[in-house]
């Protein structure tokens, strides 16, 4: 993601995990942790605009956009907008699907797709 940093970006990632904590004025934010399309980690924090129009809802696959940013050298991505998608899934295999368009199959190509 170090080549992103400062880059606005889309990308796919199935939601492992949400922690959701409230700011100094009392709102809501999350931090979320993401797996990609390759199995990479995706750490995301969702400050509390964002978080009010696009919540996180449950465990399932998102359309990720927003911001790559690093602080004492953790890179996260501060999103914008966050998209539920409908993806299927086996007792074997966990695939990605996406009726208007997504991911391809795995070609070792960056899951990033540049927006700014």
């Amino acid at each position: 993601m170090y080549l992103h940093l400062n880059k606005t970006v889309e990308i796919y990632g199935y939601l492992v995990t949400a922690k959701n904590t409230g700011t100094s004025n009392g709102n809501r934010m999350s931090f979320g942790t993401f797996l990609d399309y390759n199995g990479d980690w995706i750490d995301t924090v969702h400050f509390p605009p964002s978080l009010k129009k696009y919540p996180i809802q449950g465990k399932a696959v998102y359309k990720i956009t927003g911001k790559v940013v690093a602080e004492f050298d953790f890179i996260t991505i501060e999103v914008t907008t966050l998209e539920r998608q409908h993806y299927r899934s086996d007792t074997k295999t966990t695939a990605f699907y996406n009726p208007k368009g997504g991911p391809k199959d795995n070609d070792n190509h960056s899951p990033f797709k540049l927006i700014k």
